[in-house]
């Protein structure tokens, strides 16, 4: 048998105009690929409202994006200060976070993210820590804090434990109660979080004062 290599006019006129086609092809399934790599992405990244002075939204970005930008946008924070009988609870920041790892802090601590309600992200704070978060929270003030690494409009909470039950449900773990005293000894000596060390003079002068009064008279 003899096999001609000569190929017909027909059959090259047809990869010319297969060839664009299958390429064609191949370029839209790519790119249905990526884009739903994209949006797997986007559903699990969190967005962050950015925010002015007096709280107002003025548009969002991306967790991922703002940390890389430092302090360019102001984010709203929700800190949340646990006290028992006087005491107040303290814990190491993780290591993994932006502001302060490894600094003694509240356990309780979440950026509030773009349209979720802010009692909302006060007990998602308490309940991602702890097995109880229905204690009891009142709100204490609002401010501004920032250096040169990030922005924010803090959002402080108080929660005030006087049973031994309620506080026990928690199931705290890895750290303890400090007294005033413990904590005013230690100022300054770098090992509590910029935030805390802003916020006791605060709550010394108001929670803890209340607590102090209450028990006197009692």
């Amino acid at each position: 048998f003899v096999f001609s290599t000569i190929t017909h006019p027909l059959f090259n006129r047809l990869l010319v105009l297969l060839i664009p086609q299958i390429i064609l092809i191949l370029l839209i399934f790519m790119e249905g690929i990526r884009l739903r790599i994209l949006d797997k992405k986007l559903y699990r990244e969190e967005w962050l409202p950015v925010v002015t002075e007096t709280g107002d939204v003025t548009g969002r970005v991306a967790k991922s994006v703002t940390k890389d930008m430092k302090n360019k946008f102001m984010h709203p924070v929700v800190r949340v200060a646990l006290i028992f009988k006087g005491r107040i609870y303290l814990k190491e920041r993780d290591q993994s976070r932006l502001l302060d790892p490894g600094m003694l802090d509240y356990p309780f601590e979440k950026y509030m993210q773009y349209n979720h309600d802010i009692e909302e992200v006060v007990r998602n704070s308490i309940g991602s820590e702890s097995k109880n978060p229905d204690i009891p929270v009142r709100f204490l003030l609002k401010y501004i804090f920032e250096n040169e690494n990030t922005k924010r409009l803090v959002f402080l909470y108080v929660s005030e434990i006087v049973d031994e039950i309620t506080f026990n449900s928690l199931n705290l773990t890895g750290g303890k109660l400090w007294t005033e005293t413990q904590i005013e000894d230690n100022i300054g000596n770098n090992i509590f979080s910029e935030c805390f060390e802003l916020e006791f003079e605060y709550l010394k002068n108001t929670v803890l004062l209340s607590y102090h009064l209450k028990n006197t008279d009692s």
